[in-house]
């Protein structure tokens, strides 16, 4: 990828790791209209690899130009399923399990899940969304039952708790602009899957007093938030750094460790020819940019507490209009 492709809209103001390593970045997208042949025969296309059934509802294509891609249908009850019936009954099967497919993907979306990426090819992405698109992808909007997502799981320059409190404070501070600027499905609004913080955790965190050490910023979230059910899951990246504090207080919770936050607000608008890769993560780049300007983070700190404590919060845009105006002077979008 030349120069000339990597525009700004596309990189933060750190693109590299404590350990002066390029961050990444996860993608998840789920998607409804296609057959998993033909959503492995794009991915292989673009990025080469081999294709691996590893399930009857779950394909890796393995050993690509970007790392291991992954298929599956998005629903824990159907990756317990797996017929391995008598061969003489294997006809049965085929039909059996093509049945259930066909029935599951009126609820649920096939999901793909890819390698983690460097910021400065994310672009490389964007063919893959527009080729699912071309080929009939069909996304949150498509459907009333389709309440698909598109999440993010962007790498984090360090990990000290520094750091990771001024993500979440930037993104607390963001969330109704982003929650306005995505137009968040009427589904996706009531599914659990995207429940946002509570607001005295809201006000714990965005307090201009709040300095945590990681064990007191791990213990205030697991009290509030023992769930991975919210718009940004920091589950992954605590598991990451202290997988026994997190097991020994969630021990049935599937957690992934990982050195990401996990963004899962955004819709999955995929058949939408003005959408792409460059929707949400144009809005995250704002919660980068926030973070790290800590001026204008204390400002928007202070005046959003006094904001969601406004009788009138909820039935008018005008934390949306503060928000643009001063991400706007502060150039930041």
């Amino acid at each position: 990828m030349s120069d000339s492709q990597t525009s700004k809209r596309w990189l933060p103001e750190h693109l590299y790791t404590q350990a002066q390593k390029p961050r990444r970045v996860g993608i998840e997208i789920e998607l409804a209209g296609l057959q998993p042949d033909t959503i492995l025969s794009i991915i292989q296309s673009l990025f080469g690899g081999q294709i691996e059934h590893r399930h009857s509802f779950c394909y890796e294509i393995t050993d690509s130009r970007s790392g291991k891609f992954k298929l599956e249908l998005d629903a824990q009850m159907l990756q317990k399923i797996d017929l391995n019936f008598d061969p003489e009954f294997q006809a049965i099967t085929d039909q059996a399990m093509k049945w259930i497919q066909q029935a599951a993907e009126w609820i649920v979306p096939w999901e793909i899940v890819c390698p983690p990426i460097e910021i400065k090819k994310l672009t490389d992405l964007e063919k893959l969304f527009t080729e699912l698109r071309n080929a009939g992808a069909k996304g949150t909007y498509h459907a009333t039952q389709f309440a698909f997502g598109l999440h993010l799981n962007p790498e984090l320059p360090d990990h000290s708790s520094q750091t990771i409190t001024r993500y979440l404070q930037s993104f607390l501070c963001l969330y109704d602009w982003i929650y306005a600027k995505e137009r968040i499905d009427v589904v996706r609004k009531v599914a659990p899957f995207i429940k946002h913080f509570p607001h005295d955790y809201i006000i714990r965190v965005l307090a201009c007093d709040y300095k945590p050490d990681m064990n007191q910023l791990m213990d205030d979230y697991l009290l509030d938030n023992p769930t991975r059910n919210r718009t940004l899951d920091l589950l992954p990246l605590f598991t990451h750094i202290n997988e026994t504090r997190i097991r020994s207080t969630l021990p049935h919770e599937k957690i992934n460790a990982r050195p990401t936050l996990h963004y899962r607000l955004p819709n999955c608008d995929i058949d939408n020819p003005e959408w792409g890769l460059h929707k949400p993560w144009g809005l995250w780049l704002a919660v980068e940019a926030l973070a790290h300007n800590a001026e204008l983070l204390q400002q928007f700190r202070r005046d959003y507490i006094k904001e969601i404590s406004r009788l009138g919060h909820f039935a008018d845009h005008k934390w949306v209009d503060y928000c643009d105006q001063e991400l706007s002077k502060a150039k930041i979008v």
